[in-house]
């Protein structure tokens, strides 16, 4: 693959890249020249990862939790440390939702905001001076469609995701002037671990609305993700900030959301 897209030397770093989204956008930016601090709170995972992709370019890791109070300058410091530069980051970490508001406990909402959420924003922070004093930079947040539609049973999970989005946008009106582009990546069924375990749980109405009920019938895979990210991770994505980029095969543009169905369609 050509990395004409992504000037010689540019450097990302990309959270929860262990496995699932995080490993295959890791893997697509590694493909087009681009030097990679991967994170992930799992090191034995991670290391496995780094291992199968060192092959493809310069990659680093960093095991640690994203919410942890010393993360965002960890983070910070192994990038300049490794690579001497933070270009791109790539707020991939995440945890999903649980139930709905009746049921759920407040540690549990709190959690989920923690991680989605705040912590984006803590680590967002951290490598933003790097960016501005060199009048170039990329963000990339990983949204979901559930902030724009609303989900049953995770009201949770479609909040942290909603914020997300607000907080994209604030992202490009404050720093475009420095060079810096800000924006999300909304998908609908990507067929992950995490992925697959709900469609086998999930009931009909669930299982159908993800993989028939919308123009492109299949499930997404990691790899339609990555290609979305790394064209706005590119140089070529220069004028293109504040937008949420939704990656779902129609799912939400054409209306056909699995609230519309009962399980026995």
């Amino acid at each position: 693959m050509t990395n004409s897209r992504f000037r010689p030397g540019r450097v990302a770093i990309v959270t929860g890249a262990a496995q699932g989204l995080g490993r295959a956008i890791a893997e697509r930016l590694l493909k087009e020249g681009v030097g990679v601090l991967l994170v992930d709170r799992n090191g034995e995972q991670l290391d496995r990862t780094a291992a199968e992709l060192a092959g493809l370019g310069k990659c680093g890791t960093l095991a640690l939790d994203v919410t942890e109070e010393s993360a965002p300058e960890a983070m910070r410091e192994r990038a300049m440390g490794t690579f001497g530069s933070i270009d791109i980051l790539v707020n991939n970490a995440g945890v999903a939702g649980s139930r709905p508001v009746h049921e759920m406990d407040e540690p549990r909402w709190r959690q989920v905001l923690e991680v989605n959420l705040n912590a984006v924003f803590r680590v967002t922070k951290a490598v933003l001076p790097a960016m501005m004093a060199a009048g170039y930079g990329r963000i990339v947040n990983m949204a979901s469609m559930t902030g724009l539609t609303g989900f049953r049973g995770s009201s949770d999970y479609a909040v942290s995701k909603a914020g997300l989005m607000a907080l994209t946008r604030s992202l490009a009106a404050d720093y475009g002037s420095y060079g810096i582009t800000a924006n999300a990546v909304a998908p609908g069924a990507i067929r992950t671990p995490l992925a697959e375990k709900l469609l086998a749980t999930r009931p009909k109405w669930y299982v159908r609305g993800n993989l028939e009920i919308k123009p492109v019938e299949r499930i997404g895979e990691p790899e339609d993700v990555a290609a979305a990210v790394a064209y706005l991770t590119s140089d070529e994505a220069g004028y293109v900030s504040g937008h949420v980029l939704v990656v779902d095969g129609g799912l939400t543009a054409t209306h056909f959301l699995p609230d519309h169905f009962s399980d026995e369609v």
